[in-house]
């Protein structure tokens, strides 16, 4: 992701959570939440949101 968006994302930060559910943020948009559609993000949208 860094390698693609160096220009955008500086860096990526994992934060621990408990129950499988997660989401993938860009600042303060929410760009995958696995809790809403009970899937895992696809790398391919992920970038492309951001």
């Amino acid at each position: 992701m860094l390698d693609e968006k160096v220009d955008k994302v500086s860096q990526v930060t994992l934060i621990p959570s408990s129950g499988g559910v997660h989401e993938v943020t860009f600042g303060d948009q929410v760009l995958h939440s696995k809790k809403e559609t009970g899937e895992h993000p696809n790398a391919d949208a992920v970038l492309a949101a951001v």
